[in-house]
């Protein structure tokens, strides 16, 4: 092991964190040299030889190892037809998603390389989100493909060294906690309610899933325009909307929700090419 730091784990439902990144490659792969990347993905991030222990300890540590054998599972469809091509693929999304993610193992993440046609892969990337966050998957995505290839022929991969998840460790605890504290608690000061949504399902029956709502091209230029008008994002327009929902619904005119925010530091070098976790739920309070 190279390191150990102390961290917060994501408490939540189960499979809540759990991530499945899915995509068709359409090319004659040299599937050989597609494990080797990722593998040279794994061995180039310490955050991604991660495993976390938390049971019989005072608070949860990341404890960050020297190598970590990729989890890598290849198969072969070409045999069978499109239909139960689809029905096999919706089963392993669903087993892997009921097998968890073992955050005390090394690395917390899975991949599966699926052959079902002389140059089509179906290749599926399943990890936990506690070791990489949205903006990860582009940087991730983008030296895979140099690493490819490179190895595909035969040259060394032209990138620059990764900058160490550890960094930002580092800023986390130089910064002034008490400063902090002051701030949110003048911020949540004299909120003393809960705001819900009426009818939200109790916690034994909650799960996880994805919701789609298209707007029409008439509201979405609508909205569109407001946001311009008073100089607002599309983001802050609909907090707003939902700020109003909730005040409704809870009979209140102050109200307290959760927002999802990158949290990736501007003082920190090289913060835009680093590997991990930054986002960060905050709470919004609206009068």
């Amino acid at each position: 092991m190279t390191g150990v730091q102390t961290c917060a784990l994501p408490i939540s439902e189960e499979g809540l964190y759990h991530e499945q990144f899915t995509c068709t490659v359409e090319t004659d792969l040299d599937a050989a040299a597609f494990k080797q990347s990722w593998q040279a993905i794994v061995d180039r991030h310490a955050v991604l030889r991660s495993a976390f222990a938390w049971e019989g300890m005072d608070r949860p540590v990341q404890i960050v190892h020297r190598q970590a054998q990729l989890s890598w599972t290849e198969g072969d469809w070409r045999m069978i037809g499109d239909t139960e091509q689809a029905q096999r693929l919706d089963l392993l999304l669903q087993d892997d998603f009921e097998r968890g993610i073992d955050l005390s193992s090394t690395p917390p993440m899975r991949m599966y390389l699926i052959r079902t046609a002389e140059e089509t892969h179906t290749f599926v990337w399943s990890f936990h989100h506690i070791v990489l966050d949205g903006w990860c998957l582009r940087i991730v995505l983008k030296e895979f493909r140099e690493l490819y290839d490179a190895i595909c022929a035969g040259r060394e991969p032209e990138l620059m060294p990764a900058q160490p998840y550890r960094a930002y460790i580092d800023l986390l605890e130089q910064r002034d906690t008490e400063s902090a504290r002051a701030f949110w608690e003048h911020t949540l000061a004299g909120f003393e309610s809960t705001t819900t949504i009426p009818g939200r399902p109790s916690a034994a029956r909650r799960g996880c899933g994805e919701l789609r709502l298209q707007l029409p091209a008439r509201l979405s230029a609508a909205l569109q325009t407001l946001a311009r008008q008073h100089k607002l994002t599309l983001n802050t327009i609909m907090q707003g909307a939902w700020a109003l929902l909730l005040s409704r619904y809870n009979q209140s005119d102050d109200v307290v929700f959760g927002a999802t925010v990158s949290g990736r530091p501007a003082d920190l070098p090289g913060v835009e090419s680093i590997i991990g976790l930054f986002i960060n739920t905050m709470p919004v309070r609206v009068r």
